[in-house]
């Protein structure tokens, strides 16, 4: 068969005739889209390409003859480490995990968290304030980990990168014996494999992306450039090196991303047993949040309906609320309703908010024997984060650092004494993590209500706030100006030290010629001080001071079925107890004082999973399935956690017959339930308008807004009720084609169920779907592609923190767009 990546001549008239009869075929379904997006989509048939990566030289291996490793979306094309802690085929993993290669990241445009959920069922992540720092995976908090080792947890204080990643992997649940239990987001966790070195001879690639087009007039600079390259310094020692910048505008108004990120990595063989690998990372960004759109109704979300005009003085209202110094009440004698644009969000010229981090790695491998070998994984990270949002929010969070060393044992031995062969394979090991977290946050007003975003950007500005005071209207930080913390107790706000010291054992047992049992154990010693930080005239320690040590036990229990080599079935039961810190920075809790902090140190998580994956038409296909029910403590930004349920199915399927030719699905179908009540910004949605206003056929409460869960004798227990931002139904499609010539096209649609958009359950965003696609064309020295997004127009939603600000804003997705890009090999 023709290689299209071994062509140099222009395309041949063959290749044109394919084309054409494509393109015809795609006539027959533009009545479907808007006409000017099936006008793009035909117009530009004569360009585009689609991004490759050479493979490291240590990742040679293919799964199905004929499709290199860089162009496979298969899963079968490596070996899974990150859920077991050895290396296995995915058949023989006992837990749902989606494998997500660099093919499927450059097809699918893979830059954000939120987009993760393309390519693995399970996964929906919403956008936190425009900065998703974790997936959001079965309707719950995740984690981040590169290389099997836990990151910096950190929600939506800057994003996290993906110029080192060679590839994911997208496990569901909490971590097995060997990598310990999540910190903050048990949920699951999403595992970074980095860019290995180049071995063979030098390779090197650059590639840069263009300005947005979105019609409308509300186009933006967007460029982006990178710079990837390595090769051999002897047949010792390699290297790798890759460097990404951006100096981006933003669709929403006064937002911007700029970013620089290096990325380095080296390996060191200097004999059979020995393997050093290390990498190394510094990102430094200036960004905004996107705090959306306020002023939330159904009217708002079903039709774009903004309800607009200046709140009351509150001097003429009369309401003995003295504890919120800044809230708003509509006035409605020049309140009037009018449609708004996606991109009219609630940011000022003024917003401004920067991170910097760095994190260094090195595994180093020892082999003792065929059967024996030692492996140390060493991981330190720091990071350094501040926001000032104009309309009543600052973060500052000054020291974040952590360092993680964990060291195993493999031995793999025949049991003695066992009649017949049991072969087993034991990984036994030591972890020890510390962290250091100094946080500032500041939401003691943040008045998301008052602004009226039809008037002009400027004017985004919380009154009343003296030059250099806290901008969120808390108490004030020595030497930091504007920044401050809240004038209550909240975890956001912490000074604190933890101690994590592990012991572990996994023993994987074949009972039978095709039954496996995995067993495994971990005991975490924690010791923890956690005390709010020194503000103006407040010593460290004066808002809380708590001191706990406990001793966590978890422990995992996995069967695996050998129907055939290429089909398995497998039973999972998880306990684990682990860290619920703070909501937005991770650490610990320590407001509820000894017991409190006792608790945050001891959060439970508990899963039960069963499920079949198999491999047909020699590993062509590729077919899984999984039902699942997985509980959970889940931390708020003030008072004790909210427990999470969540219970479902999840589909998933690969088919891959050739290099030119690939059709990915998956499906989630899932029920989220959280029981306990959350801390809000304001108690409902209608209290930011008087008595006697309607809003969504209701009359507004008039008790203002925010209100700080000041609810006016109207609390009830919710009990057990739907999880918000949580939809039932997920499901994702997309088909690859490449022409012998180099040409070639990909779409598919991403479909959303319903979901609450509050807890309360009173604001609901519907079922919404959005189409993808792009085109491409593919030279051996170089490859062009343009993407289109969202190619029907949908005007979607997604929910920004629905526990505790989802009665005050929401994000608007991005309209139809296109973006394209270049990429040049050397």
């Amino acid at each position: 068969m023709f290689n299209p990546l071994q062509a140099d001549a222009a395309p041949t008239a063959t290749c044109l005739n394919q084309m054409t009869r494509s393109a015809t075929l795609r006539i027959h379904s533009c009545h479907r889209l808007s006409n000017y997006a099936c006008v793009s989509l035909l117009a530009t048939v004569a360009v585009a390409a689609q991004s490759t990566t050479n493979a490291p030289a240590l990742m040679e291996k293919t799964v199905v003859e004929g499709i290199p490793l860089d162009q496979t979306v298969l899963p079968m094309a490596r070996p899974l480490g990150s859920v077991l802690g050895d290396d296995r085929n995915i058949i023989d993993t006992p837990r749902s995990v989606s494998i997500i290669t660099r093919a499927q990241m450059e097809e699918r445009n893979i830059a954000r968290m939120t987009d993760i959920g393309q390519l693995s069922p399970g996964i929906y992540t919403p956008e936190r304030y425009g900065l998703p720092g974790v997936p959001l995976i079965r309707g719950d908090l995740g984690e981040l980990y590169q290389n099997g080792q836990r990151v910096q947890y950190s929600r939506n204080s800057i994003l996290p990168s993906f110029n080192q990643v060679e590839s994911l992997d997208v496990v569901k649940g909490p971590g097995s014996a060997v990598y310990g239990p999540q910190g903050q987001g048990p949920g699951g966790y999403v595992n970074f494999v980095t860019k290995q070195p180049y071995f063979d001879s030098f390779h090197a690639e650059t590639t840069t992306k263009w300005g947005t087009y979105v019609p409308g007039g509300l186009s933006y600079f967007s460029p982006e450039w990178n710079l990837d390259f390595g090769g051999p310094v002897s047949e010792k020692l390699a290297y790798r090196v890759s460097y990404l910048g951006r100096e981006s505008d933003s669709y929403y108004q006064n937002v911007k991303d700029n970013t620089q990120d290096f990325f380095a990595a080296l390996t060191y063989r200097p004999n059979e047993n020995w393997n050093f690998d290390w990498t190394g990372q510094f990102i430094t960004s200036r960004f905004n949040e996107v705090s959306g759109i306020n002023r939330v109704t159904q009217d708002l979300i079903d039709h774009r309906n903004y309800i607009a005009g200046p709140v009351q003085d509150i001097s003429t209202i009369g309401l003995p609320i003295s504890a919120v110094p800044v809230f708003g009440i509509l006035n409605t004698n020049t309140a009037h309703v009018t449609r708004i644009y996606g991109n009219q969000t609630l940011n000022g010229p003024a917003d401004d908010a920067q991170g910097q981090r760095f994190s260094s790695q090195l595994i180093s491998t020892y082999r003792i024997s065929d059967t024996a070998k030692i492996v140390n994984l060493s991981y330190g990270e720091t990071m350094k984060t501040s926001k000032e949002e104009t309309y009543g929010y600052t973060e500052y969070v000054p020291k974040n650092w952590m360092v993680d060393n964990r060291t195993e044992l493999h031995y793999d031995f025949d049991a003695p004494g066992v009649k017949g062969e049991m072969p087993i394979k034991t990984i036994s090991g030591t972890d020890f993590r510390y962290q250091r977290l100094l946080s500032y946050q500041d939401f003691s007003n943040e008045p998301f209500f008052i602004y009226d975003l039809t008037q002009p950007a400027s004017l985004i500005v919380q009154p009343g706030v003296a030059p250099g005071a806290p901008i969120g209207g808390g108490l004030a930080i020595p030497g930091v100006p504007k920044q401050g913390g809240n004038t209550f107790p909240s975890s956001g706000n912490q000074d604190s030290d933890t101690y994590d010291g592990g012991f572990f054992t996994q023993w994987d047992l074949q009972l039978f010629e095709k039954f496996n049992v995995v067993v495994g154990g971990r005991g975490d010693y924690i010791d923890a001080h956690a005390a709010s930080p020194e503000f103006v005239g407040k010593p460290t320690g004066s808002m809380y001071d708590a001191h706990e040590s406990v001793l966590d036990s978890s422990v995992f229990v996995s069967g695996i079925y050998k129907w055939t080599p290429t089909l398995s079935s497998y039973v999972t039961y998880d306990v684990v107890n682990a860290i619920t810190g703070g909501a937005n920075f991770g650490g610990v809790d320590g407001t509820g004082g000894k017991d409190g902090l006792r608790r945050s140190l001891t959060g439970e998580s508990v899963l039960l999973e069963a499920g079949t994956k198999a491999s047909f038409f020699e590993n062509k296909v590729y077919v899984a399935g999984a039902v699942f029910d997985q509980t959970r403590q889940r931390p708020n930004l003030v008072g004790p956690p909210t427990e999470v349920e969540t219970g479902g199915i999840e589909l998933e399927s690969v088919y891959q017959p050739t290099r030119s030719f690939n059709v990915t699905g998956n499906a989630t179908f899932q029920e989220s339930y959280q029981v306990g009540n959350t801390y809000q910004q304001t108690f409902s949605y209608l209290d930011g308008y008087p008595v006697g206003y309607i809003v969504d056929g209701q009359s507004g409460t008039g008790y203002g807004s925010p209100n700080f869960e000041s609810d006016h004798g109207r609390f009830k227990n919710p009990g057990r009720v739907p999880a918000a931002s949580t939809p039932k139904i997920l499901f994702n499609a997309y088909l690859t084609y490449v022409l012998d010539c180099g040409f070639g096209f990909s779409f598919g649609p991403r479909f959303e169920g319903s979901q609450w958009a509050n807890q309360e359950g009173t604001l609901k965003l519907p079922a919404q779907y959005t189409l993808n696609g792009s085109i491409f064309y593919r030279r051996p020295k170089w490859e062009v592609q343009v993407n289109f997004f969202n190619i029907t127009d949908q005007r979607n939603w997604t929910a920004i923190d629905p526990d505790f600000a989802g009665n005050d804003v929401i994000y608007p997705q991005l309209p139809f767009h296109i973006s394209g890009q270049v990429k040049i090999k050397f």
